[in-house]
């Protein structure tokens, strides 16, 4: 098993941490580059890596690992037109969809192969996915199958609106909630379910499910799972009946809640798990039924980078915090385990 972990660095600099065994030994690595917004990473196979990040200037780069090393950095956008991180999906034959928003608040859309490194595996255009309405958060885009995409955004009215891309088109948006805040956060447990989270005016977290054939509430509006939070959570679906949700709370600690089967755990409020961390939304990896943490710390602790560990089973515990990276993290944190081998299908043409 292989674990990646990026982040920008006060100063601009741009650090990897990596472990190669199950005991998880961490060594870290400043790489070429400068950031202090935004990174992705995805790995179709234990051999190759795919690095996005948005640059300082605005623009969004990628670079690609393969088998040993890192390749020179490539732009996607060589213009200041985002103002907002993009939104990238990797579906099950290997290809990424990347979307981002720009200046007037469009939603842009471009699709990657993801087979080389050359520009001429990128669709030959940006696809405009949202012209009239505005846009004022981070888009977020799930990919629940072959040729199944959803994206959510908040639009400037700040209502929670829903697109899918189904039968090789994108349909109309649809309205699902109101009084939203901050970006969404979508996980696809299967092909016929959704589970979308985002923060209310008030910090209270909000919840939306499609559960094949409509939304869950069904009228306008989500369910309020409560809480006073200050980032977006970081959601993994375990199973297609379990779920684990992790976010900062206005208290700078990390709190849990997990749903089990449609009944959430704790079925009134979160388990506190303690720490003092910054506003950047956890992130979450698994492995063998283990789920690995990471986190930014608070001012306190040189908004270091800590990592902890749970097998999964009952309550994560409040202790066992493990600092990783001491220096001045500027950035939410970017994981990827690398663990199995794997052959993608081909996406063999471009629809748009």
């Amino acid at each position: 098993m292989k674990v990646d972990v990026f982040f920008g660095q006060e100063g601009r600099k741009f650090y990897s941490i990596k472990s190669t065994d199950s005991a998880l030994t961490w060594s870290a690595a400043e790489l070429q580059g400068n950031s202090d917004i935004w990174f992705e990473a995805f790995s179709p196979n234990r051999n190759v890596l795919h690095l996005f990040c948005v640059s300082n200037n605005q623009f969004i780069y990628y670079r690609t690992w393969d088998h040993s090393e890192f390749h020179n950095w490539q732009v996607i956008i060589d213009q200041p037109k985002t103002r907002l991180p993009p939104a990238l999906v990797m579906s099950e034959c290997g290809a990424i969809d990347i979307f981002y928003v720009d200046y007037e608040g469009r939603v842009l859309h471009r699709l990657w192969r993801g087979r080389s490194r050359e520009t001429s595996d990128w669709s030959p255009k940006w696809e405009i996915v949202s012209e009239i309405l505005g846009c004022k958060s981070m888009p977020v885009a799930v990919a629940r199958g072959r040729y199944l995409l959803d994206l959510f955004i908040v639009g400037t009215d700040r209502s929670l609106y829903w697109k899918p891309w189904v039968d090789l088109q994108w349909k109309s948006f649809k309205k699902l909630g109101e009084d939203c805040v901050g970006h969404p956060v979508a996980v696809a447990r299967h092909r016929e379910r959704i589970d979308v989270f985002i923060l209310n005016a008030t910090g209270e977290l909000l919840y939306k499910t499609w559960n094949g054939s409509g939304w869950e509430p069904p009228v306008l509006g989500c369910e309020n799972l409560g809480g006073a939070f200050v980032s977006e959570p970081a959601v993994i679906a375990r199973s297609e009946d379990s779920l684990d949700l992790f976010i900062v709370g206005r208290d700078k600690k990390l709190y849990h809640r997990a749903l089990r089967r449609a009944t959430w755990q704790p079925a009134d409020g979160f388990n506190c798990l303690g720490g003092n961390f910054a506003d950047f939304p956890p992130t979450i990896t698994i492995s063998r039924d283990k789920l690995d943490i990471f986190l930014v710390g608070g001012e306190e602790t040189y908004n270091g980078v800590y990592h902890k560990r749970w097998d999964g089973i009952g309550v994560p515990s409040s202790s066992d915090f493990r600092p990783l990276h001491q220096w001045h993290c500027t950035t939410r944190v970017a994981a990827i385990v690398r663990e199995q081998d794997s052959v993608p299908e081909e996406r063999g043409k471009w629809f748009f």
